[in-house]
């Protein structure tokens, strides 16, 4: 049987599935995950970009360059105003989806924290997670 995962805002009006399990799973503490989500950190899952479709109704985009010069789009319900995903310029062939906005979040398994520096001091570290002061370190090139 083909995996499906489903997922969708806190109102109803924007419904999405996804055709694959995630490719990664993450909890990101950069500051505008922080602001964001509401909170810290943000916990995602990375997808192939063709796994992922929009079923019913349309997100509302906010477009932001990071300090790296990339750009963020962040996707999200503009009646409820629930996060649901985030678009990296970075990424070209990934989605990142909010795993608030999954229907069923029992299988989520978190394996890693990204721009841990950032995370606020009350925040607390699963001891056996890998954990990344910034971003995911960049793989030297090969050639």
């Amino acid at each position: 049987m083909a995996t499906r995962l489903t997922g969708g805002c806190l109102c109803g009006e924007i419904r999405f599935a996804a055709s694959a399990e995630p490719l990664s799973t993450l909890a990101c503490h950069c500051a505008d995950c922080q602001r964001y989500i509401g909170g810290a950190p943000a916990y995602q899952m990375a997808f192939k970009r063709e796994a992922v479709a929009i079923e019913q109704g349309e997100p509302r985009r906010f477009v932001k360059t990071a300090d790296s010069g990339d750009t963020i789009t962040r996707l999200f319900c503009g009646a409820c105003g629930s996060p649901l995903f985030t678009d990296l310029s970075k990424l070209p062939g990934l989605m990142i989806v909010n795993a608030g906005a999954m229907d069923d979040q029992s299988n989520f398994k978190l394996a890693a924290h990204i721009f841990a520096a950032s995370a606020p001091h009350w925040h607390t570290f699963e001891p056996n997670i890998p954990r990344h002061d910034g971003d995911f370190p960049r793989r030297p090139a090969t050639t």
